[in-house]
């Protein structure tokens, strides 16, 4: 998917390529997609908050694209989003 080809679905802008924060508590990520939904992890203290993760080679980088027009925010979860 080229960058240059995505336009904006409200408006028709032009997206700019970004990503979206996941800040822990000392520490910041970039956001990835996992498939199904999330399941409890019942060995940690904060079992009431944490999910077990999934497998490094299951999640998807996603790369949040921001008209420049309007500010919508399309994401979209490939690999092809990877850091390099």
């Amino acid at each position: 998917m080229s960058q240059s080809d995505l336009k904006c679905p409200k408006c028709t802008g032009d997206l700019e390529r970004g990503y979206v924060l996941d800040m822990s508590t000392h520490v910041c990520f970039a956001a990835q997609w996992a498939p199904g939904l999330p399941k409890r992890s019942w060995s940690d203290f904060w079992r009431q908050l944490m999910i077990s993760l999934p497998q490094m080679n299951d999640r998807i980088p996603i790369a949040t694209f921001r008209c420049k027009a309007c500010g919508f925010l399309e994401s979209y979860a490939q690999d092809e989003y990877r850091p390099k």
